[in-house]
């Protein structure tokens, strides 16, 4: 009789600690989940504003394929951030603009670092100390069909007409006219055609007229080939 009631006592004691044991394990389940809601970050609010796709230099013109809309968190916002609520048009409408001190990738744009192509002091941003722009009138041989955007590098040929010897045309040794082509400047920066700022022109846009960034060594061999060649 006793041997049944120790084996019922161990019986039940057993029970009792698995019981607590299975307590023990549930609540211990639930404080780690509770633990783990809590450790789950709360979403942050955001604001898309716009930034710069590549590093971008003083005088750099913008295209709008160097701007992007890009999520930004609204505790880190400043009033001068240019946003897709307040700008949705600001991509194309900063096409064209000049910056006015270095922007590096991913910086978000602010007005006050732009100089739009409209301002008075656009070309003063977009020249180098002490350059010029001058500006020649093209043709559709001159302009390269059109194909000439604002931002790409030419070199300027001029061609004009030689002196001959009257004795030589006679000889037929040369031609009555003869003419000649000499690159007078290099890598030169287009800064205009026509007055088109914008480098993102996706047709080809036959000009009048291209506008160029010099220095004060090139503008005067460039003035005067505007007027005795072509």
């Amino acid at each position: 009789m006793v041997r049944v009631v120790l084996i019922g006592f161990a019986l039940l004691m057993a029970a009792a600690a698995g019981w607590m044991v299975k307590h023990y394990l549930s609540a211990q389940r639930a404080q780690l989940a509770e633990m783990a809601a809590q450790q789950v970050p709360k979403p942050v609010p955001t604001t898309e504003v716009l930034v710069v796709n590549a590093p971008v230099g003083i005088s750099d013109v913008l295209s709008s394929g160097d701007l992007r809309w890009q999520s930004w968190p609204d505790q880190g916002l400043n009033d001068h951030y240019v946003t897709r609520r307040n700008r949705p048009d600001a991509v194309a409408a900063l096409a064209g603009a000049a910056a006015r001190q270095p922007l590096f990738a991913g910086e978000p744009v602010t007005e006050d670092k732009l100089v739009l192509p409209h301002d008075g002091s656009f070309l003063a941003a977009v020249l180098a100390e002490g350059g010029r722009a001058i500006t020649l009138r093209v043709d559709e041989a001159t302009g390269v069909a059109g194909l000439i955007v604002p931002g790409d590098r030419v070199d300027v040929i001029v061609t004009h007409e030689v002196p001959v010897k009257v004795s030589e045309v006679a000889a037929g040794i040369v031609p009555e006219k003869q003419f000649v082509s000499e690159t007078i400047a290099h890598d030169l920066r287009v800064l205009a055609v026509d007055q088109d700022l914008k480098q993102d022109s996706k047709a080809a846009k036959l000009g009048k007229t291209v506008t160029l960034a010099v220095d004060v060594a090139q503008a005067r061999p460039l003035r005067s080939a505007g007027r005795w060649g072509r």
